[in-house]
């Protein structure tokens, strides 16, 4: 409903990042509900918007889109390189099973260590294969991020904590 209300620049960058090939190899075949799609616009709008989330997320996803429904070449160039310098990232340091805590590919892991690697990544500051892995490995070890990444994922200060959780680990590793 997402893509069809808010069909614009946004919605052609998602289908475009979403076959992008280190993606497909994390996510695995292409969702017929859009979940993947759904997955890189919860990146985006995180990314730049988590210090202005506030569940539910299906709501904070809409308001993101509507906003940004049409964005200049300049941000969709910028987040189409972020995504895939995140990605990236985490497919060479983890492989397919980035972001699969259990078995399946867990929403909230997902949303919190793009957004931290990503941050760190626009800080200019060098990261390895090796820092990604520490740090997602320390974040996983943790109890707390445990508890904020199964249960009650969408309420507005567990967003907020494990996104910084996951920022401060990424910056200082």
């Amino acid at each position: 409903i997402r893509a069809a209300i808010f069909h614009g620049t946004l919605i052609q960058l998602l289908n475009e990042l979403n076959n992008y090939p280190d993606w497909r190899s994390i996510y695995g075949k292409e969702s017929q509900r859009l979940k993947d799609r759904e997955l890189i616009l919860r990146f985006i709008a995180l990314f730049n918007q988590s210090q202005n989330y506030v569940r539910p997320i299906s709501e904070f996803l809409n308001r993101y889109n509507k906003t940004n429904k049409n964005p200049s070449s300049e941000y969709c160039n910028a987040t189409a390189n972020i995504f895939k310098e995140t990605i990236s990232m985490f497919f060479k340091s983890l492989g397919a099973g980035a972001f699969r805590p259990e078995r399946a590919l867990n929403a909230a892991v997902f949303d919190s260590n793009m957004v931290g690697l990503a941050m760190r990544i626009s800080s200019g500051k060098p990261i390895s294969t090796y820092q990604v892995a520490t740090a997602y490995n320390t974040l996983l070890g943790d109890d707390e991020y445990k508890k904020i990444v199964s249960e009650s994922t969408s309420d507005t200060e567990r967003v907020k904590n494990r996104i910084a959780l996951a920022i401060d680990c990424y910056i200082s590793v």
